[in-house]
């Protein structure tokens, strides 16, 4: 681990054959997505978070989530330079809490088997626009149906958004560390920010 930056530790790790492509084995994965609420900025929170100063409805928002839930074709949620003609993915698990851990900070948690190019950043954006004003409610159900970016809000900054598990089809062998039993002492999550 001497070679890696500073921000990122080895929790595990395990043998996998050559060539091994993450993207092709992976069954779901989860993004979240951190909005500091406010017109006071925090330090510590300014490459992991996007500000918004604006009072957002959190109602407004949750119901225009709900609409992402379940297999549509998300043409419209990808950024110019994704050229993929395959579309169509399922989202199975959508929610927007306060952060427990982070006083004023939003977080929008979505989970789907594939996801396209800036497609978590525009959904954060589209919620966000809609939670203050700036995109009218039922945006994304007009998006889907008509596959026009326009029909959505901005994509939101890269600063806020982590990549934040991973289910592979399989988590590979010789798992490390172990406990005493025998059995892996963590369970093959994959933590890390990533753009999407």
């Amino acid at each position: 681990s001497g070679e890696l930056p500073d921000d990122i530790a080895i929790l595990s790790a395990s043998r996998v054959a050559p060539r091994f492509q993450v993207s092709q084995l992976a069954l779901e994965k989860t993004y979240a997505y951190t909005i500091l609420q406010g017109t006071i900025r925090d330090p510590f929170l300014r490459a992991r978070s996007w500000r918004v100063s604006e009072r957002l409805n959190h109602q407004l928002m949750r119901r225009e989530a709900a609409l992402l839930l379940g297999t549509h074709d998300f043409a419209a949620f990808r950024g110019r330079n994704d050229f993929r003609t395959e579309t169509v993915r399922t989202i199975s698990d959508v929610a927007i809490t306060e952060s427990p851990l982070m006083p004023r900070c939003l977080q929008i948690r979505v989970t789907g088997n594939r996801f396209l190019y800036h497609m978590m950043r525009i959904i954060s954006g589209t919620l966000v626009d809609v939670g203050r004003g700036k995109c009218p409610p039922q945006a994304v159900s007009r998006a889907i149906a008509s596959g026009d970016r326009l029909e959505l809000g901005m994509t939101a900054p890269a600063a806020g958004l982590c990549l934040e598990n991973i289910v592979l089809r399989t988590q590979g062998t010789d798992e490390w560390p172990y406990h005493l039993d025998g059995e892996p002492a963590v369970d093959g999550t994959a933590l890390q920010c990533a753009d999407s």
